[in-house]
């Protein structure tokens, strides 16, 4: 019986208890001790539209508990608008970073993070204020923190990428007075960020006869006048919809102000004007005829869920006593009633309520006027120091907001952006940035970046990247392309090699497939005029084939790439010397055919394993190519069905016409050859590939930027070479390549596998196909192989003795 009681006294002390606080118009919640299955949510917070969660008394949290926390967010009242987090533990961080939308629609303060002096060995969890170091952690930074025993410096014990990667969903930005005044009076938390108050942004634009100004934040002790009144003419209109408060701090200033403005233009006109501002500014709006309330700001609440909203009603036609009719809750359906008291409307019954002409065209314009100049504020933003604190969020190229850089070269950066658009439109993109001041130098290299955009920015094609925008700003040219969250197929081949196995040969086939459709697009589409684009890719391999996480095959890279839209398109002869077509080599005339035997190559690799064409040296290399001289497929890959080894075949073929003639061609053929041997697949199969091989990939979308050539330096003797691809050679159309020099530097870039290797094979997979390029050689028979096939031969003799002796 006693030890029943100390277990139950022990449950009892383990479950998590709550401590509810109210201070004004904010709640706070104290969660303390364990949260598990037991755990049954928030209690009852009441009424209050800011809710804060402190959980630093927390001592750990189960897995069950995780699915109660869960559940005791959704299960928190509609009405909170504002919600936050407090003093989070290390083992909740850890929950934030890792379960789905674990801390809901909340705004994270503080958190604890897991410091070690190094002096004296002392571990420690040191308070982060994540509102004030907000921006330092999103960009990788940590604050400096003491050791308490030894006064030494502390180094954090985690990755900062990996701990505070919460910061860029669930950081606060800024406060709700309610929830700071609460959380200052009861002691618990004063931001670094807030102890000072910052001065209002304010946006000024002039539109015609009419100056616009908009004031966002709070109009207190710094808000100053001057920058009105310096210059103001013709009608102005002040836009007060997001000043967040009115103080008693800022009356002086307002007054000056508006007494300056009235007696200065012909018309001053404000816009949104709230309950906060007619309690403490009401008496201004009387001080002139000249002065017009256009429209005031009715906070709204449902009766039925409690949730606000808040509306501007244009005031010029309304009549007094004003009444604001209810409306229809977005949330619940329920009705909407307004907040605002008789007494606080007062004011404007003496107001002057018609707006002048030109001020009220300015007014109903003023979300589309202000947008587009917010828009091309960043575009002036631009060019060399636009980039020169990269990591900053705020970055801009363009429309593009700036991420973070991903790459840098001679000629190009690459960055991992996001295309920024009215009503908090944002896309994530790959964006190329090369300098124009690079033309003079490196004429061949600008070439390749016009050429890419120009040919394939009129490939409209699941199977292509997409080239959503080129343009220039301030002497900086850019690319913006869509991104490809996935692996490129070279990636794929070489981590299958790692495990020992290989690709599948429904996927295999599908992979093939897809790149084939995407190849008879671009040779065979029209442009608007109905004119071929005939499109030549000229560097069809596994570097410049992507495979997406969600199944998706896409051909990318048209830097090279030949066309009809083009000019001196045939001067650049480029490509990978290991899947070049014979044609290629010869400086001959290429059309869509080269480009399907590269593809010929890169089935023969996935199916075999190994290249088709080796040699010691290039040259030979080169000398097989054009005389498709290699071992047939089904001779190093039997498990290959006949008609697939024959379609490899045709593609290899070294006269172009012996070849297939269309990529539809290629995937008519391949769809035949997997319905007749039942090893159809299709974009899921992709997916579930690329998620046994790579399980714990946490790499963001950006897969597709790495494979930008990023820098390249024209050489001597015609050729070139580019930092993230195999060296090419650039030559005149009708001269002979030599390749020599080209592979002896490109040597590192790739190994040449033989072509008798051993395939290695995913035993979990309905078919097997081959591994990556470079493979083990040919392993002969094991014992245990051994062993099984005279086992076999055994119980075969005893069934044929028995069969004939009965």
């Amino acid at each position: 019986m006693s030890q029943d009681k100390s277990r139950t006294a022990a449950g009892a002390r383990s479950k998590a208890s709550l401590e509810v606080a109210t201070v004004g118009e904010a709640s706070m919640v104290s969660v303390s001790g364990l949260v598990d299955e037991t755990f049954r949510g928030f209690g009852d917070v009441g009424a209050s539209r800011t809710l804060v969660i402190n959980v630093s008394g927390m001592t750990r949290m189960t897995s069950f508990g995780v699915r109660q926390w869960l559940n005791g967010m959704d299960a928190l009242p509609k009405t909170v608008t504002a919600l936050y987090l407090l003093g989070c533990p290390t083992f909740f961080v850890d929950q934030l970073n890792m379960v789905l939308n674990f801390g809901g629609t909340s705004k994270i303060l503080t958190v604890v993070a897991p410091y070690t002096c190094p002096s004296c060995g002392v571990e420690s969890g040191e308070l982060i204020d994540v509102l004030a170091e907000r921006a330092n952690l999103a960009k990788g930074g940590l604050p400096e923190k003491e050791c308490s025993k030894c006064g030494g410096k502390l180094e954090f014990d985690e990755t900062p990428e990996s701990y505070f990667a919460f910061v860029n969903k669930y950081a606060a930005s800024s406060i709700q007075p309610a929830a700071a005044h609460m959380l200052g009076s009861l002691g618990l938390y004063t931001s670094l960020d807030s102890a000072t108050e910052k001065p209002p942004r304010i946006i000024k634009l002039v539109h015609g006869s009419v100056t616009y100004f908009r004031i966002i934040g709070t109009i207190g002790s710094m808000f100053r006048a001057r920058p009105f009144l310096v210059g103001a003419e013709g009608e102005v209109i002040i836009d007060l919809a997001e000043v967040d408060r009115f103080d008693t701090a800022g009356q002086n200033e307002w007054r000056r102000l508006v007494k300056s403005l009235v007696g200065q233009v012909p018309a001053l006109t404000l816009v949104d004007v709230s309950g906060s501002f007619l309690a403490g500014a009401g008496d201004t709006l009387a001080m002139a005829r000249n002065l017009v309330v256009a429209s005031v700001l009715v906070p709204y609440g449902c009766t039925e869920c409690g949730r606000t909203s808040q509306e501007s009603v244009n005031l010029e036609k309304t009549s007094w006593p004003l009444q604001f009719a209810p409306h229809v809750c977005s949330t619940c359906g329920g009705t909407t009633q307004s907040q605002l008291a008789a007494a606080t409307l007062a004011p404007l019954q003496e107001a002057t309520t018609t707006i002048p002409t030109a001020s009220a065209k300015v007014v109903a314009q003023r979300d589309e006027l202000l947008s587009r100049a917010v828009t091309d504020a960043k575009v002036a933003q631009a060019g060399e120091n636009a980039t020169a604190n990269i990591g900053a969020d705020d970055t801009i190229l363009g429309k593009y907001k700036i991420v973070r850089r991903l790459s840098a070269g001679g000629m190009a950066e690459v960055f991992l952006a996001k295309q920024v658009g009215i009503g908090g439109f944002e896309k994530p993109v790959a964006l190329k940035r090369i300098q124009r001041k690079l033309l003079d130098s490196r004429h061949q290299a600008i070439d390749m970046f016009l050429n890419e955009a120009k040919i394939a920015g009129r490939l409209t094609h699941p199977n292509i990247v997409q080239v959503l925008d080129v343009g220039e700003v301030q002497g900086a040219l850019y690319l913006a392309m869509e991104y490809v969250h996935g692996k490129d197929l070279r990636g794929v081949i070489r981590k299958l090699q790692q495990t020992g196995h290989t690709m599948p040969l429904a996927e295999a086939c599908y992979v093939v497939k897809e790149v084939a459709q995407a190849l008879h697009h671009a040779y065979w589409s029209t442009d608007m005029d109905g004119k071929r684009l005939s499109v030549v890719h000229r560097d069809v391999s596994p570097h410049n084939v992507i495979l997406g996480y969600e199944g998706t095959v896409k051909l990318l890279d048209f830097g090279v790439a030949m066309s009809a839209v083009t000019e001196h398109a045939e001067a650049l002869i480029v490509g990978k010397w290991l899947y070049m077509s014979p044609e290629t080599t010869m400086s001959e005339p290429t059309d869509h055919r080269s480009d399907l035997f590269s593809l010929g190559v890169v089935m023969y690799v996935l199916c075999s394993g190994a290249m088709p064409f080796t040699g010691k040296e290039p040259k030979d290399i080169v000398k097989k190519i054009r005389a498709g001289q290699y071992k047939p497929l089904h001779q190093v890959a039997p498990h290959v069905p006949e008609r697939l080894a024959l379609l490899v075949s045709r593609l290899l073929a070294p006269n172009p016409e012996d070849r297939p003639q269309r990529g539809q061609e290629v995937v008519n053929e391949l769809n035949d050859i997997a319905r007749a041997h039942r090893f159809e697949s299709s974009g899921p199969n992709i997916a579930d590939l690329l998620a046994q091989l790579f399980p714990h990939d946490e790499v963001p979308l950006t897969e597709i930027v790495r494979h930008f050539p990023d820098e390249a330096s024209g050489g001597t003797g015609g050729s070139m070479t580019t930092r993230d691809r195999s060296p090419v050679s650039v030559t005149s159309s009708r001269a002979q390549i030599d390749v020599s020099e080209t592979f002896r530097r490109s040597a590192h870039d790739f190994t040449l596998p033989s072509e008798d290797t051993a395939r290695g094979r995913i035993s979990a997979s309905r078919l097997e196909v081959p591994a990556p390029p470079a493979v083990a050689p040919e392993r002969s028979l094991s014992s245990a192989r051994i062993l099984v096939v005279v086992v076999l031969a055994v119980v075969l003799a005893v069934a044929t003795y028995l069969v004939w002796s009965t």
